[in-house]
Order: structure tokens, then C-alpha cells, then sequence
């Protein structure tokens, strides 16, 4: 592609200096059959590329806060902070490529082919290098295929090194719906980059790891099940990269938002000093960094989760859902919040809304959990055990579809069924939990008190007949 420096619209950025290495997502893009076109007609290709160049991919880029860090003839190589940055700007680059030079042969049409990827750089000055560099320039395909009005996207997403697919999606629309389309596969690509690859940037063998690779390592650990051990793993990768750079906001953040869950879970060493800790941590991230959408979600996760303080937790969710829609468990957090504090109509909307953002997610049985819990505070106990029955199986080792099932179960009629699912929540939760109602009572936050009374006359009233005593 042509120099950058042609277009006076934008200014390179200055170089950086020295040497570092970061999380940064990469997109690399170039023009497919380039010789070709240059062969076949030289001038012209130039002159269109130039155009392309000025009037659609540079704003868009500038639009969505990416530095060029260099082009080569018909390529381009793009650093964002921010993968949801990159992945947006790609689609609306190729969108807007579909509108362009309709009077253009077919065959001398100008395709831009874009690869996308999250993962660790080397900055040198002003120039980037690293896998993560590589890998996007060879990672991301898909297809569209049309028929009348309709249209069906195929994407899917390739590890460069092995040719594994990690993942794909199919996606069909009405082409009247082509914003609204675009939305949901960025959203849908965004989420699977930042779980996929975070996964594999966090395996990857290091000699000598730095805090980079702790927080990706920490950030691995924090999708495996529930258990004691993977919240001390947790904490702890957190704890190292901390150490290793104390000003780290996104350190301070993920680690607080870990104390806050291990407290939550009853794994905890002490409880009090941890919630301490993490108050701290929070509000050294934002002092710092105050528009940083995980320290909000980390701040709204311990009012919610630990202190039990919704009204405040719900402005925390909200602020992070602005500044990043892409995280499902911004949606779930204030999707509780809402239940608890009474809007119970707000709660199933936005549970449909992380499903459809993370189908695949490894905490997709959560929003499944709160559908049911609605339906069954609702009374409609039917609906709510289809959903509950989702949740158990897509993750059968979390303790509360189990203990909800139970309730439902019970309340059904049907006391063998609501019995052994009271059994199975007990045993995977361990320590008394779902020992008795006074005991949960204690535990369990049931919300404002026209919310209590809901719990009170369905999830209770189910634990009873299901064997819970008082």
C-alpha cells in the first residue's frame, strides 16, 4: 500500500523508544492478487489503492484508535489496544469495500484480506515484531454467499502454526439487517479471540516469564471450573505479575477481581483482609486509570458478590458495559443485580443478551441459571426447569442449577428427582452450604425484600418439599 504520509489527514505517530513487550491486537492487511492487478493495469490499481487508502481504511483506522505501524507496497500493518478496536474496524473496511468502484470489472476489483490477531509483540522504536505479529498475518477466513435478499456468513478462526480451528460460526441475515449483522459477528469474533487465544498465548512455553505472561497465565486459570485450587492459582499468577510490575493496572484489576470471587466462593484464608486488599487495588486502578472497563467490572463484582451492595455495584456494570460490550460477565453481574434490587423484568433480556455475545462461553450455564431462576420466581415452573436443565448440563460440576432443579423439581411433584439433585448440589459445594434454610439464609443473597418474598413462596418453598429442613 501506498505511504502514509501521502494522506495529510493523518499524522504518524511518534516512535516509541526503547525497546518493551505488551498485549496488543494486530491487523495485517494486504490486497489479494496484487500482482495481477499491478500487471494488468498498473496506474489504475495504484490510483484506486490510493483512494481506498484515503478515503476508507485510514479514517477507519484513526476511527477506531489503531497506529499504522508500517505499509510494504499493497500491505498494512495495524497495532489497536484493544481487539474489539481491531476486529470492528476490519469488518467495516470490508463492508465498505462492497460499495466501492461498482463500475470496475470484477476481475480488477480491489479485495482486501484481513487477519486479525491477539497476542504478545516486541515494540523497537515505532516498529512491532513477535508472533503475534506473524500469526495475523496469516489467521482469519470466512466466506458470504448470497441468494436474493439473504445472506449466509461462514468465519472461523485458525491457529497459523498447526492449521487447527479454533473456532467457527455461521451466521444468516437479511441484507436489510447488514449493520445489525456486522455487530453480532464482531461481537462473536471479539470473544472468541479473547478467550481462544488468550488460552494459547497463556500455554505457550516461556523461560523467564515476565508479568505479560502471569496475567495471561492468571487470566487462563480464571475459565477453569470452580474450585479451591483454581482460585489460589488464580490469585497467585495475579500476585506474580504484580509483583513484577506494581503499576500495572490490569494486574490490579483481574487480581482484585479474583480476591473478590475467592472470597465469594468460601475459599478464602481469611475473608476480611482480602476484601481490604482488593478495595485498594481497585482504587489504585482507577486513580490511574479511570475509563479501564475491567477495574470498573472488578468494582462492581465486589459490591456485588462479597458486599452484598447492588445498588452500587449496578453504575460499576454499567460503566464497564459502555466501555467494553464484549464481556459476558459484565451482562450476568447486572443481570443479578437487577433481580436482586427488584427490576426483575430487565434481568431475562439481558441473559439472552450474553448468550447470543458467547455462545460458547465457558460460563454460558450462568445466564441459562438466572432465565430459570426468573421463571421459577414467576411461578412458571415449567419454563424454568428447561432452562435449569441447560444450565446443569453444560457445566454438570457447578453446584447451583442443582439446587435450583431441586427446587423446581420439587415443586412439581416430582420428590425423587428434586432429592437427588438436592443431593448433588450439596456434595459439589461441600461445607454445609445447602445444609439447611437458616444456613443458606445466611449465605444467600435474596435481594430486596418483594424480591425476598418471591424466593420465599417458590425456590424455598421448593427446598422444603425437596428434604431441606429449617
Amino acid at each position: 500500500m501506498v505511504d502514509r504520509a501521502d494522506h495529510t489527514a493523518i499524522v504518524r505517530d511518534p516512535p516509541i523508544v526503547g525497546t518493551s513487550r505488551r498485549l496488543a491486537a494486530i491487523l495485517a492487511a494486504d490486497v489479494a492478487g496484487y500482482s495481477r492487478l499491478m500487471g494488468a493495469d498498473e496506474e489504475g490499481t495504484l490510483a484506486r489503492l490510493k483512494a481506498h487508502r484515503r478515503d476508507l481504511v485510514d479514517p477507519k483506522i484513526a476511527e477506531h484508535r489503531g497506529r499504522i505501524v508500517k505499509t510494504t507496497g499493497d500491505g498494512l500493518l495495524v497495532e489497536f489496544a484493544s481487539v474489539v478496536d481491531a476486529v470492528r474496524c476490519a469488518a467495516e473496511i470490508q463492508r465498505g469495500m462492497l460499495d466501492r468502484d461498482p463500475d470496475v470489472l470484477d476481475e480488477r476489483r480491489i479485495r482486501f484480506r484481513i487477519g486479525v490477531n491477539l497476542g504478545d509483540i516486541i515494540v523497537d522504536g515505532g516498529d512491532i515484531f513477535g508472533d503475534g505479529v506473524n500469526v495475523a498475518a496469516r489467521l482469519l477466513e470466512g466466506s458470504v454467499r448470497r441468494s436474493g435478499s439473504q445472506l449466509r456468513v461462514s468465519a472461523q478462526l485458525i491457529d497459523a502454526a498447526t492449521d487447527a480451528h479454533l473456532w467457527a460460526e455461521r451466521f444468516d441475515s437479511d441484507t436489510g439487517n447488514l449493520f445489525t449483522l456486522q455487530n453480532e459477528i464482531t461481537s462473536r469474533i471479539a470473544v472468541a479471540l479473547n478467550i481462544e487465544l488468550t488460552s494459547r498465548e497463556a500455554a505457550r512455553p516461556t523461560e523467564h516469564p515476565d508479568a505479560l505472561d502471569y496475567i495471561l497465565r492468571g487470566r487462563a486459570a480464571y475459565w477453569k471450573p470452580n474450585s479451591r485450587e483454581k482460585w489460589v492459582e488464580t490469585v497467585s499468577l495475579f500476585e506474580h505479575a504484580l509483583a513484577l510490575d506494581p503499576q500495572s493496572v490490569e494486574a490490579q484489576s483481574w487480581l482484585a477481581n479474583a480476591l473478590a470471587f475467592q472470597v465469594a466462593n468460601g475459599y478464602a484464608s481469611s475473608g476480611a483482609a482480602e476484601i481490604r486488599r482488593a478495595e485498594e487495588l481497585i482504587g489504585k486502578a482507577l486513580a490511574s486509570s479511570p475509563r479501564n472497563w475491567f477495574a470498573h467490572y472488578a468494582k462492581g463484582s465486589l459490591r456485588r458478590v462479597v458486599q452484598h451492595r447492588c445498588e452500587e455495584a449496578i453504575p460499576e456494570y454499567e460503566i464497564a458495559l459502555a466501555l467494553n460490550p464484549y464481556w459476558m460477565n459484565t451482562l450476568v453481574g447486572l443481570g443479578s443485580c437487577k433481580l436482586l434490587t427488584g427490576s426483575i423484568e430487565e434481568v431475562i433480556p439481558l441473559s439472552e443478551q450474553a448468550i447470543r455475545l458467547s455462545p460458547r462461553d465457558p460460563f454460558i450455564s450462568i445466564p441459562f441459571i438466572q432465565i430459570g431462576q426468573v421463571h421459577l420466581l414467576q411461578s412458571r415452573t415449567d419454563e424454568a426447569i428447561i432452562w435449569l436443565e441447560k444450565a446443569r448440563n453444560a457445566f454438570p460440576g457447578y453446584p447451583e442449577p442443582h439446587a435450583w432443579l431441586s427446587s423446581a423439581y420439587a415443586l412439581k411433584g416430582e420428590t425423587e428427582r428434586a432429592a437427588a439433585e438436592l443431593g448433588e448440589a450439596r456434595r459439589l459445594m461441600g461445607e454445609g452450604y445447602y445444609l439447611s434454610i437458616a444456613h443458606l439464609s445466611g449465605v444467600y443473597d435474596f435481594g430486596v425484600p418483594k424480591v425476598r418474598a418471591l424466593f420465599e413462596t417458590t425456590y424455598l418453598a421448593g427446598l422444603r418439599k425437596a428434604g431441606m429442613p429449617e
